[in-house]
């Protein structure tokens, strides 16, 4: 957590994203205080995003289990052609489990890729009369 006394001890790069937040034209507008939260809160979103382009894929294929830590979408998909044989293999028997930052995000089952919903899906269910 970063504390600044004056806006003159503020970096280039945070002040463009006071003014961008607050909408003011001028930094010396926007108190010392508004601007420390500001900061705070850019820096906390710049690490939770950070952890967003780790993926897991983990698989078990012939019945050997194996997990792979990959960063960044592209190589996810890579190792997850990769186990797929390129297209090749009929996919029956090859189980994967696609994780972004810990969180499931993907499924493959004996040659289906199986939808996972949301954390914050809606989920309706229909009641029974009686």
């Amino acid at each position: 957590m970063l504390t600044y006394k004056t806006h003159k001890e503020i970096p280039l790069e945070f002040r463009r994203v006071i003014l961008d937040e607050t909408l003011q034209k001028r930094i010396a507008k926007v108190s010392i205080g508004v601007c420390n939260e500001i900061i705070d809160d850019f820096l906390d979103n710049g690490a939770e995003n950070e952890t967003l382009k780790e993926y897991q894929v983990e698989s078990i294929k012939n019945g050997v289990r194996s997990v792979a830590d990959v960063v960044g979408r592209q190589r996810a998909l890579v190792e997850v052609d990769r186990i797929l044989e390129y297209g090749e293999s009929d996919g029956l028997g090859i189980y994967i489990a696609l994780r972004q930052g810990g969180n499931l995000i993907a499924g493959y089952a004996n040659g289906d890729w199986v939808s996972i919903p949301s954390r914050d899906a809606l989920i309706i269910r229909k009641r029974k009369n009686g």
